[in-house]
C-alpha cells in the first residue's frame, strides 16, 4: 500500500490485506512454515511466499499487540491489569503539564526532599515582579481623590516616591518563588528546608547583601557554654540599613521625615556622645544573643498565693560584632563616676560590670566587655567569663553535648545565620505555665485554664539546630529538630486563630465580668447606706459607730465584701461572730454624722477600697467613673 493510502488503525491494514491470502486447511496452518503437502495427491507443493509471510505477521501481531489489537488513545490509561503482586492494577501516569508561564520551580525545588510529610512550593513573580511599578500604578487615582490641596498631594507624591523606592531597593522584587520540605531521617528526628528563590536576572537589593553575601564559618558556635539552651546568630549590617533608610528618605524629598531621622540623631548623640549612625556604623555586620540555664543555680520564683517554685538561673548574654571600641568606650565613660562599677582588665578582656541591688531571685550584674573584635552585653559577668572559657578551650561548649551533635549531624556548619533550640528551654517554659496555671485553680478564678492548658499543650517540648545560607540560587534553610514539620507549618495556622478568638472572647468576658462586679458592688454600698439610716432612726438620728453596729440591718457580713475582693472565697463562710472590721472590703470615711448634719449629701460615708466607688450620707452611691445612682 501507498504511504497516501494506508490506515492508520492496524486492524483494518490486516482486514484489507486478507482477502489476498489464500484460506488454508487445518493442516495447512499446522504446517505453514514448512512445505506444503497436498492431502490428495500427496505431493508437497510449495506455499506461495506472500500469504506465508502475511500470516506469520498476523501471529506475531495477535501475541504482542496488546491481545486484541486495540491501540490506546495518547494519554488514556492502560488497561487495568493484575500487577506484579498480583492485587491492585497500575495506571499509565499521565504525560507532565508544562507550564506555559515561566516559573522557578525546578530551581527552587531542586533544594527540597521529596517524599517526606511536608512539600510546598509558591511562585511569587506574579505578586513580587514588578510590584513597586503597580503600587505606583495607584498615585494618580489616589491624587484624583477630592478636596485633596496642593499640600496634600504633594505628600501623597512624595509618599508613593518612598514606598516605590524602598521596595526597589530591598530587592524583594527579586523573589521568584519560595518553597518548604520536611521529611523524617528517623523515628521522631526530622529534616526540614526553607527556600527563598532569587531571580538570577533581577536586581540586587538589601535583602541580598545586608544580611551576609556567601556563607562563613559559624564561629560562634566554638563560644557557646554547654547550658545554652537558646542561640541566635546572623549576619546584619544594621550601619548599611541605617544609611540606605536615610539616602531613600531624603532621595523621596520628605523633609517632615528626614527632620524626624535627623531628631533621632540629636537625641542619641545628646544621650551618648555620638550620633546614631556613628554608633551603628561602628558595627561589624554580625550579631546574636544566646541564654543559658544553670541547673547549678537554682532560684525559686514566688507566686500570689504564696507558695514558689524553683527553675534553673538564666543567664543572657547579647554579642555585637564591631569594628572599633566607639560603643565600649561611650559605656566606659558613662560608668566611670560610678563608684559601684567593677573594672577589670585580664588577657585582652576589657569588663565592666555594675551590681544591682534589687530583691530579686536572681543576681542582677549588668556587664559589658570587649575582646577582639567583639562586644558583650550580659545580664552578669558569670556567663561572660563562661563564655570566655569555652572560646579558649578550657571548659566544654556547647558543641560537646549530645543533643547538639545529633541535632548537627549532616548540617552545614558554614552560613549566615543559625538557631538553636534545647528541649530543656521547652521543658522549663511548660513547668512555668503548668505552675501558673495550677496558681489560677487554686485561686477560684473564672479564668479558663483548661482552655489554657489545652492551647499550650500543643507544643511539646522539641529541640532544633538550623543553618541559614546566602546562596546564588537564594536563601537556603536547613533545620534539624524532633518537631514533625507539618505540624510546625500547621499549627501556628491553628493556635493563632484559637488566641485571637481567646483574646477576643476572654476580654469580652472579663468586662461582662467587671461590670457585674460592679454592680454588685454598688448594690452592696446601698445596702449599707441604707442599714445606717436605718441604724440613725432607732437611735436619735445618730449614724452607727462601725459597720457590727449596723448587723440587725444587714443580712450577713458577705454584703461587706466585695465581688472584685481577692479574698472573697476565703471569706465566703463568714458570720458576725468572727467578722472583724479589716476583712470588709469598704472603709468607715466618716464617722459621727447624724441626720441633721449639714450638707450630709456630699459627705462619704463608706467607700469600696477596690473601686473607689462611695456611698454618701444620705445614702446615694456615686460610682467613681460613671457618675452618680
Amino acid at each position: 500500500m501507498t504511504a497516501e493510502t494506508a490506515p492508520t488503525d492496524r486492524r483494518y491494514n490486516l482486514i484489507k490485506t486478507l482477502p489476498r491470502i489464500r484460506w488454508l486447511s487445518f493442516h495447512e496452518q499446522l504446517s505453514f512454515i514448512g512445505p506444503y503437502r497436498n492431502p490428495m495427491n500427496h505431493d508437497p507443493e510449495p506455499l506461495p511466499a506472500s500469504p506465508r509471510f502475511v500470516l506469520a505477521a498476523l501471529l506475531v501481531f495477535l501475541l504482542a499487540g496488546n491481545g486484541c489489537g486495540r491501540k490506546e488513545a495518547p494519554g488514556a490509561p492502560s488497561s487495568p491489569g493484575p500487577t506484579e503482586a498480583g492485587n491492585t492494577p497500575s495506571l499509565s501516569p499521565n504525560p507532565a503539564i508544562v507550564s506555559a508561564e515561566k516559573t522557578s520551580f525546578n530551581q527552587v525545588t531542586a533544594q527540597l526532599d521529596p517524599g517526606g510529610s511536608l512539600y510546598g512550593y509558591l511562585s511569587t513573580s506574579q505578586w513580587l515582579e514588578g510590584l513597586s511599578g503597580r503600587i505606583n500604578g495607584w498615585r494618580d487615582a489616589v491624587l484624583s481623590l477630592p478636596n485633596l490641596g496642593e499640600r496634600e498631594k504633594s505628600n501623597v507624591n512624595k509618599a508613593f516616591d518612598l514606598i516605590t523606592r524602598l521596595i526597589k531597593n530591598s530587592g524583594v522584587e527579586s523573589i521568584s518563588g519560595v518553597g518548604v520540605s520536611g521529611i523524617a531521617l528517623e523515628k521522631g528526628f526530622y529534616q526540614t528546608k526553607f527556600v527563598i528563590g532569587r531571580d538570577p536576572n533581577g536586581a540586587s537589593g538589601a535583602i541580598w547583601t545586608l544580611f551576609g553575601r556567601v556563607p562563613r564559618p559559624l564561629y560562634e558556635l566554638d563560644w557557646l557554654p554547654a547550658d545554652t539552651v537558646w542561640a541566635a546568630f546572623s549576619d546584619i549590617e544594621l550601619g548599611a540599613i541605617w544609611s540606605a533608610l536615610v539616602k531613600t528618605v531624603e532621595e523621596a524629598g520628605f523633609p517632615e521625615l528626614t527632620a524626624g531621622l535627623g531628631q533621632l540623631n540629636g537625641v542619641v548623640q545628646a544621650a551618648t556622645g555620638k550620633k546614631l549612625d556613628e554608633l551603628l556604623g561602628s558595627l561589624g555586620g554580625q550579631c546574636g544573643v544566646f541564654l543559658t540555664l544553670n541547673s547549678s543555680n537554682k532560684i525559686s520564683i514566688p507566686q500570689p498565693n504564696g507558695g514558689t517554685f524553683d527553675i534553673a538561673e538564666p543567664g543572657l548574654v547579647i554579642v555585637l560584632k564591631v569594628k572599633d571600641d566607639t560603643l565600649f568606650d561611650w559605656a566606659d565613660r558613662a560608668l566611670k563616676d560610678n563608684p559601684q562599677v567593677i573594672r577589670s582588665e585580664e588577657g585582652g578582656l576589657r569588663m565592666r560590670t555594675m551590681p544591682i541591688p534589687l530583691p530579686l531571685p536572681v543576681a542582677l550584674r549588668p556587664t559589658i566587655a570587649r575582646q577582639g573584635e567583639h562586644v558583650f552585653l550580659a545580664a552578669n559577668d558569670e556567663s561572660v567569663k563562661t563564655m570566655m572559657g569555652v572560646k579558649a578551650g578550657k571548659q566544654n561548649g556547647l558543641k560537646s553535648t549530645a543533643e547538639f551533635k545529633r541535632l548537627a549531624q549532616g548540617m552545614p556548619l558554614d552560613g549566615n545565620s543559625f538557631t538553636f533550640v534545647s528541649q530543656r528551654l521547652s521543658d522549663t517554659i511548660q513547668q512555668v505555665q503548668s505552675a501558673i496555671l495550677s496558681r489560677a485553680q487554686a485561686s477560684g478564678k473564672e479564668m479558663p485554664p483548661m482552655l489554657m492548658q489545652k492551647i499550650y499543650s500543643i507544643n511539646q517540648p522539641v529541640s532544633s539546630f538550623a543553618v541559614g545560607r546566602n546562596m546564588a540560587q537564594g536563601w537556603v534553610t536547613v533545620g534539624h529538630g524532633t518537631q514533625q514539620p507539618a505540624n510546625a507549618v500547621v499549627l501556628p495556622l491553628v493556635i493563632a486563630p484559637t488566641a485571637i478568638l481567646a483574646g477576643l472572647t476572654l476580654p469580652a468576658l472579663a468586662k461582662a465580668k467587671g461590670k457585674a462586679q460592679d454592680i454588685s458592688c454598688v448594690n452592696n454600698l446601698k445596702q449599707m447606706g441604707l442599714a445606717a439610716r436605718i441604724y440613725a432612726t432607732d437611735n436619735k438620728n445618730y449614724f452607727p459607730p462601725d459597720f457590727v453596729s449596723m448587723k440587725d440591718a444587714l443580712v450577713s457580713p458577705k454584703v461587706l465584701i466585695c465581688p472584685a475582693d481577692a479574698n472573697r472565697v476565703a471569706r465566703a463562710n463568714l458570720t458576725w461572730d468572727n467578722f472583724s472590721a479589716s476583712q470588709s472590703s469598704y472603709e468607715y470615711v466618716t464617722h459621727g454624722l447624724t441626720e441633721s448634719t449639714p450638707g450630709l449629701e456630699k459627705k462619704i460615708l463608706f467607700r469600696c477600697r477596690i473601686h473607689g466607688h462611695v456611698c454618701m450620707g444620705d445614702g446615694h452611691v456615686e460610682q467613681k467613673s460613671s457618675g452618680a445612682q
